[in-house]
Parts: C-alpha cells; structure tokens; sequence
C-alpha cells in the first residue's frame, strides 16, 4: 500500500492551494490535465477529443469533447473566460494570441507571447470567422477610443 505525506512543514492536508486562479483543471476517471490558461492558445475538436494549443508551439490531444472543456473553462476562469472565445462547433481561441484572420483562407493564425512561434489553424468556418473579426474590430474600437478620451485629458 502506497501512502501520501504532504511535505510541507505546516501540515496542511487542504487541497485548495493546488488549484490557482486562472488554472484550467479538466479530468476523467483515469486522468487529470492542468493548464495555466495563459498558455492555451486555441482548441481545435476532434471528435470525442480535443487538440489544445499551447504557447510553446505544442499540441496535447485530450480525451474530452470541446463542449466539456468550453465549460469547465466558465467554471473556473473567472473573468479571465472572457478572452476565450467559441467559432463555430470546433474552435476555441483565446483571443489575445489572435495576429491575424484570413476569411478568405478559413485560416485564424496565433502568436505566441514570445513572438518567436506562430500557429496557423485553417478550416474554420467562414460565417464564424467573420463574426469574430467583427468583433475583435469592435472592441480594438473602443479600446483606441478610451486610449484618445485619456490622452486628451
């Protein structure tokens, strides 16, 4: 028999440290995945799977349906959910790693935070990605028009 003893000297047997804020936490019966959501770039479906994108370049392919993880991501992101946006039935992006949108390729392309990795993720529906343009345009919008009122303070 296999036992666990914490290491730290304060004894604490509460779990509630383990699980950061802005940490996505998604698991099954036989495993656990844990992310920093800051480095998930984009999920892409794939059947009962999910292909996650990291900032490092890498893909993990885990066994959970988009719909599962899209949730999970409402539960336990807080406020920081709001830069994950859904397009279409199989993509997730989170919208600070967007650099550029391609309608006419289908093509959304990532860029991660050190600038040396880009991610081109094709075949995305094209009433979605032009929503999400749309969208993205609206908020650089107001973004640039608070950016002016303080500068014209």
């Amino acid at each position: 028999s296999v036992t666990l003893r914490w290491i730290s000297d304060t004894g604490s047997r509460d779990c509630q440290h383990l699980h950061m804020q802005n940490e996505l936490i998604i698991r099954n019966s036989i495993e656990l995945f844990r992310y920093s959501a800051s480095e998930i770039m984009a999920m892409i479906a794939d059947g009962n799977y999910c292909d996650i994108i990291l900032t490092d370049g890498s893909v993990e392919n885990v066994p959970f349906k988009l719909g599962h993880i899209e949730k999970r991501i409402g539960a336990q992101l807080g406020s920081y959910s709001s830069n994950f946006i859904r397009v279409g039935r199989s993509h997730v992006f989170n919208v600070e790693y967007i650099c550029n949108i391609n309608i006419t390729q289908r093509r959304v392309v990532l860029r991660s935070p050190s600038k040396n990795k880009k991610v081109k993720v094709d075949n995305i529906v094209v009433e979605g990605l032009k929503a999400l343009k749309q969208y993205l345009e609206r908020n650089l919008d107001n973004e640039k028009e608070d950016n002016d009122d303080v500068e014209e303070r």
